[in-house]
């Protein structure tokens, strides 16, 4: 029996359009974005959206929103009615309509503790029968505001900090000049903790704190200490250092010369008194010997360079020995000393 090739192509494009309109008549519940960042005691819209046709005949709609509390257990926080005390007039209808396909809610006054997977219940009749539905979640995370200034106690760090709510995806960084040079994570489960990081400043550079979650920017603030007029992150030329240390050689060669010229003159005197003397054995008192006169040129001389090197080491002392500031390095060398910085990362309970 001969089957015709274009019956069957109708046949499966007839079942592949009987699936479809399967498909598209479903009665779903649709939760998105899955993760809402709100401002703490800000408002924060929970997203929920019923999808239905009208010949599915959907009717005595009724929404609820509730969260899965430590036990397991489903906490209501809409409608007002089962909603607990700590939630009781916060949570509000975006759209209170019974016919609309907007579910969504907002959450008035978010609180640390309001960190909870929402999930959207509807609950609704069709002819013959009665079902539920409910969504995936929604994730409700929290921040405080930024502070991002001089670190207390320093004049050349600046503190970026700011509160969260314990999750991994938030993600603080400090950038300078446009490139990141510090950043650090949320690891922790404490109902909201501080991400803080120090960073040395330099006069005349733009440094940005950014606070994101996953790769979306929350808030950023920018600081800048403009360039002083004759203040420089360079220091000056050693030049007292420079001829001190050219003129060493020629300081040491002149002091021997002055000594030998010493030793000589007070050799040729010892000579002369000694020809004079009846007793040519015998020196005068006070006359040193050859030995004597050679070490106290070699006292005279090596004092001298004592008396040099120390005033180099004082040059280096006060400052004038140090290398030049490198532009780069996001330090001060002039910088009083200060307290060291605290952790870059800590908990706040």
């Amino acid at each position: 029996m001969a089957v015709c090739p274009h019956g069957s192509m109708w046949l499966s494009l007839s079942v592949l359009l009987l699936l479809l309109q399967g498909l598209s008549g479903q009665i779903t519940v649709t939760q998105s974005p899955s993760v809402v960042v709100s401002q703490l005691h800000g408002n924060a819209t929970l997203a929920c959206r019923f999808s239905h046709t009208p010949d599915q005949g959907v009717t005595g709609v009724i929404l609820y929103w509730y969260y899965v509390g430590p036990n397991e257990e489903d906490l209501y926080v809409y409608p007002p009615s089962q909603a607990p005390p700590e939630y009781e007039g916060r949570v509000v209808a975006l759209d209170s309509s019974v016919t609309s396909e907007v579910k969504s809610v907002v959450m008035l006054r978010a609180s640390w503790t309001d960190r909870h997977t929402y999930h959207c219940l509807l609950s609704y009749e069709i002819p013959g029968d009665a079902e539920r539905k409910r969504g995936t979640g929604v994730l409700l995370l929290l921040y405080d505001s930024m502070t991002f200034d001089l670190a207390p106690g320093m004049v050349s760090n600046l503190l970026c900090s700011v509160k969260v709510s314990p999750d991994s995806g938030f993600r603080l960084s400090v950038l300078q000049e446009g490139a990141e040079v510090l950043s650090v994570q949320n690891h922790t489960h404490s109902p909201h903790v501080t991400l803080s990081l120090h960073v040395p400043i330099l006069h005349g550079v733009q440094y940005e704190c950014r606070l994101k979650h996953s790769s979306d920017l929350i808030q950023s603030q920018t600081y800048y200490i403009p360039r002083e007029s004759g203040f420089s992150t360079e220091l000056p030329e050693p030049v007292f250092l420079y001829a001190a240390i050219i003129l060493i050689p020629f300081i040491v060669f002149v002091i021997f010369l002055t000594a030998l010229f010493i030793m000589r003159r007070r050799c040729r005197g010892g000579r002369g008194y000694s020809e004079r003397s009846s007793k040519p054995e015998q020196r005068a008192e006070g006359v040193p010997r050859p030995s004597e006169e050679t070490g106290f040129a070699l006292t005279v001389a090596m004092t001298t360079l004592r008396l040099l090197l120390a005033s180099v080491l004082a040059c280096g002392l006060r400052g004038e020995w140090s290398p030049r500031a490198s532009t780069a390095a996001p330090r001060l060398w002039l910088a009083p000393a200060e307290p060291e910085p605290p952790d870059l990362y800590h908990v706040t309970d």
